[in-house]
């Protein structure tokens, strides 16, 4: 039982392999401007990849603290920018730089940069130097603009315009002048991905594109890596679909749901395929056929969930029901879909799981085309579950 399923089981050497990759591990830098969507592709970096990540905003936020190295030099040159327990009071602060015009204004800001910088590059690099895996990330907004010393490479995170400003100016206390006065110091989004070794864009509304994106990166950064064959396995990754269960019941399962789901959250187009669950898949299978094959697609094709939210969106579309709409559809077919698997699990599953634990396996998840998600008993003991 357990021999079968291990002797079936892809096993890789994850980006966390061993303590042992490199001496010095290379290090990554991820940089966008204001609402750009840095902090999720940052977050999946660290999340699903476990590539562990230095952030210059939060470090900063260290150095502003009471008894922070940045307060007193930044109190000394600014004058009234304390809160009442002594740290740095951030409003306070961007009022004094804001209120300024001009060149009194780059002044201000050079000066700032010149006390904070230095104090932030030092942690960052003591951050590196203490970690003990083949890639570290560093998320730093001004990454072009203040140096890229000892950044070995570089993605930029990217969206268009409009959609910049407008996630920008959703957040709290934002308004369009102080939007407008942070992005005059940041570099412009072009000059930015001109200059980056990769770029991941996030103002598709389906973030599959951004994931495989960041995939990307990690695998080309990981077949350039060199590793220490000697390197003690620390992670498993299973490949699940005829590895811990079977590929079809589920499906099979799922598919017998699907017209209940049409006709909850997409009526119009039940209606039009007729009453039997029958007509309905007939009817939806005519429609995936004659549809028109959208230019984003390309970008999803390695997840079936993303793809699937094409079709289900151009049909509400189609049938006089807003997207979202689509969207639940394809979200209510993924519960499905995932919640059959957990009836078809191989019987001696979760005791593989457990062996893999106690030969001192670290970290155990699974790999997924993005047609089930994380539940049941498996996604219970599952340290993560990646979308491949």
């Amino acid at each position: 039982g357990v021999l079968r399923c291990m002797l079936r089981v892809s096993l890789m050497a994850t980006l966390t392999a061993a303590a042992s990759l490199s001496p010095k591990p290379r290090v990554l830098g991820v940089t966008g401007g204001i609402a750009m969507g840095k902090s999720t592709i940052t977050s999946l970096l660290q999340n699903v990849y476990r590539i562990p990540f230095h952030d210059a905003d939060q470090c900063v936020r260290r150095l502003y603290a009471k008894g922070g190295p940045a307060v007193a030099p930044v109190a000394a040159a600014f004058g009234d920018v304390l809160s009442e327990d002594g740290a740095i009071d951030r409003a306070k602060l961007g009022a004094k730089l804001t209120h300024l015009e001009g060149a009194a204004r780059t002044k201000a800001f050079e000066r700032l940069d010149a006390i904070v910088h230095p104090l932030v590059r030092k942690e960052r690099e003591r951050f590196v130097r203490d970690q003990t895996c083949w890639l570290v990330g560093v998320d730093i907004p001004l990454l072009f603009e203040t140096g890229a010393e000892g950044i070995d490479h570089t993605v930029a995170v990217s969206c268009g315009r409009d959609e910049q400003r407008r996630r920008a100016l959703k957040r709290e206390g934002m308004t369009p002048a102080k939007l407008d006065a942070i992005l005059g110091r940041q570099l412009a989004d072009e000059d930015r991905v001109a200059r980056a070794d990769f770029v991941v864009e996030t103002d598709c509304y389906d973030k599959a594109r951004a994931r495989g994106q960041a995939a990307a990166v990690v695998e080309e950064l990981w077949g350039a890596s060199s590793l220490d064959e000697a390197a003690p396995c620390r992670a498993v990754s299973f490949d699940l679909d005829n590895t811990l269960w079977p590929t079809w019941p589920p499906i099979a399962e799922a598919k017998n749901a699907l017209p209940s789901l049409i006709r909850a959250h997409v009526p119009g187009a039940a209606a039009a395929f007729g009453a039997e669950d029958d007509d309905i898949l007939k009817g939806l299978a005519a429609f995936e056929r004659d549809r028109p094959i959208l230019d984003m697609e390309k970008d999803v094709r390695h997840d079936i969930t993303a793809r699937r939210r094409v079709v289900y969106r151009q049909l509400a579309e189609k049938y006089g029901e807003p997207v979202s709409n689509g969207d639940a559809l394809a979200a209510a077919y993924e519960d499905a879909r995932s919640e059959a698997t957990d009836a078809h699990l191989d019987g001696d599953a979760l005791a593989c799981v457990a062996s893999l634990r106690a030969m001192g396996v670290e970290t155990v998840g699974a790999l997924t085309n993005g047609n089930a998600h994380a539940c049941g008993r498996l996604g219970a003991v599952l340290d993560y579950w990646l979308t491949a």
